[in-house]
């Protein structure tokens, strides 16, 4: 039961702005916790000004999906400016190949991330990880991360962004937001969300 506490806790420093992560990807990009799909999901974001001063029509983040239809369309929409760099989706999991598995889903959104226990790491974990693409960082019991596998950068090639991509970015635009005005002091009352 301690190694499991113990394992759980060297997850949730690596998923922190202190851990590796940041780093890794760019320090301009933060964390991130959003609620995306009934689901929590951790990114690696940051601005970028230039899609969002380009947002005549919605220069606030859109959160709410059939609003977001509705301006944008269903479809790729490339005339949508992006209003956050997407670096990468994180899964953290003490299972190295369950984490693995989880992170190769988001393939068509950014770069991918499996934050997994060092002494839990095993060659299946790391072939599948380098079959699929996804970077798997390791937490060694004294506090230090590691590459383990250094996976593709961005999301896969060729890979098509729907309406669920867009409003993946828009979630993690009002999270940046949200974080700037905390840490200005200021208080930014929640955009009402339909559930996704």
């Amino acid at each position: 039961m301690k190694l499991a506490v113990r394992q759980s806790q060297r997850l949730e420093l690596a998923l922190s702005d202190e851990g590796p992560l940041p780093a890794l990807f760019g320090m301009g990009h933060q964390l991130l916790i959003l609620n995306f799909r009934k689901d929590r999901v951790r990114v690696l974001a940051g601005h970028n000004p230039g899609g969002q001063q380009c947002r005549v029509q919605a220069p606030e983040p859109v959160t709410d999906p059939l609003r977001l239809e509705l301006l944008t369309g269903s479809g790729e929409a490339p005339g949508w400016g992006r209003p956050v760099s997407l670096e990468a989706v994180v899964e953290a999991c003490p299972d190295p190949v369950l984490a693995v598995q989880r992170a190769s889903r988001w393939a068509s959104y950014a770069a991918r991330v499996a934050v997994v226990p060092q002494e839990r790491l095993d060659d299946r974990a790391l072939l599948e990880a380098q079959l699929r693409g996804v970077w798997v960082v390791t937490a060694a019991p004294a506090g230090r991360f590691e590459v383990a596998v250094a996976g593709e950068r961005a999301a896969a090639a060729g890979s098509v962004r729907g309406l669920a991509h867009r409003l993946l970015d828009e979630l993690a635009w009002e999270a940046l937001r949200r974080r700037d005005s905390a840490a200005a002091g200021e208080v930014r009352p929640a955009a009402t969300r339909r559930p996704t």
